[in-house]
């Protein structure tokens, strides 16, 4: 699906909206190229290829996904959000239920805002 431009919050929005439909693509687009997503062990994978095969093993793994956007803060081109995510790890209602604080930064090129940074594993 196409991404259409829109605000830092919109942006936001469809990323949880995607994650939950399992739409890897979608979600995927709306990462600049040389995006960065923190792993649940810290480690940095960098550009949509390595974020795109990370969502799918996120989609894959987790249900109930739930992300609530609570900030966001613009300076310019670059805009600061803090989320809060739950998800259960797994499979079923015994799947263990994970609640984290989710930082995400995204930039803005040539007048369209893509995600930047996501690091959603914060306690």
């Amino acid at each position: 699906a196409k991404v259409k431009a829109g605000t830092p919050e919109e942006i936001v929005d469809g990323f949880g909206a995607a994650l939950r439909a399992g739409d890897v693509g979608a979600a995927t687009a709306l990462f600049s190229r040389e995006a960065c997503f923190v792993t649940p062990d810290s480690t940095v994978i960098q550009g949509r290829s390595q974020i795109r095969g990370f969502l799918q093993q996120l989609v894959d793994t987790a249900e109930d996904l739930t992300i609530e956007q609570r900030t966001m803060m613009k300076a310019g081109d670059v805009a600061v959000g803090s989320e809060s995510w739950s998800m259960r790890v797994g499979r079923g209602a015994t799947a263990p239920l994970r609640v984290s604080r989710s930082t995400i930064v995204l930039g803005r090129t040539e007048g369209v805002w893509r995600i930047a940074v996501v690091d959603p594993w914060r306690v």
